[in-house]
């Protein structure tokens, strides 16, 4: 059955790859992002927006959502301020959290492995707004919030045609290095650590299988 579905973010390295199954899928889908794209699709609909400014927030989640798909950044002071004005306003919300938020204590991890936020003693790294940290935190925000209407997803890095990362690294950063040959400098604590990468496709196929999944939420 068709729903309604906000896409903050969308047109980005997953939104971009989301957006069209989601189209495909045939729910009506409004995408707000700063880039200038526009559709030729009756049910696909690009605004161009600051997702980020609670005026236009508001007026547009009084239209009320089904779904609502959050691919923005935000750090621990402004997520509980935007957070409850998603939940209020769909049945179901995806909030786009990071493998990282674990410690690296258990393997495999499961749900139930440890989080930095729980166990790390690197005060400077607990009293920082870092990626792994402020997700960390909006995790426990939802958790502890008295809404149950949404999903948590931890994507591995996540690479497209628009983002490739290496460690610290942006593609912006690597292309130089790739350009004259050279190789590129990486921290050596990075020789010990395990990663994977996730295509953005791939990712976009989950949150998809996701969306209204009641066994997700």
């Amino acid at each position: 059955m068709s729903k309604k579905v906000l896409v903050l973010g969308g047109t980005g390295a997953m939104g971009s790859y989301l957006v069209p199954k989601l189209v495909e899928d045939a729910h009506t889908v409004d995408v707000v992002s700063m880039d200038d794209v526009t559709s030729d699709k009756p049910n696909l609909r690009y605004i161009k927006a600051n997702a980020m400014d609670k005026a236009f927030l508001s007026e547009l989640l009084s239209n009320h959502y089904d779904g609502i798909v959050d691919f923005m950044i935000y750090n621990t002071k402004s997520f509980p301020e935007y957070c409850p004005l998603f939940l209020e306003n769909t049945d179901h919300y995806i909030y786009l959290s990071t493998y990282r938020v674990f410690a690296d204590e258990e393997h495999p991890i499961r749900e139930s492995s440890p989080q930095l936020l729980n166990v790390s003693k690197d005060e400077l790294l607990l009293n920082s707004d870092d990626y792994c940290i402020h997700k960390a935190r909006g995790e426990k925000f939802l958790r502890e919030s008295k809404y149950r209407n949404w999903t948590i997803i931890r994507p591995a890095i996540t690479y497209s045609h628009k983002r490739c990362q290496l460690i610290t690294y942006e593609r912006c950063h690597m292309l130089p290095y790739i350009k004259s040959g050279k190789p590129i400098p990486l921290y050596s604590d990075a020789l010990k650590v395990q990663g994977t990468m996730s295509w953005a496709g791939d990712v976009a196929e989950m949150q998809r299988r996701l969306l209204f999944n009641k066994k997700a939420i």
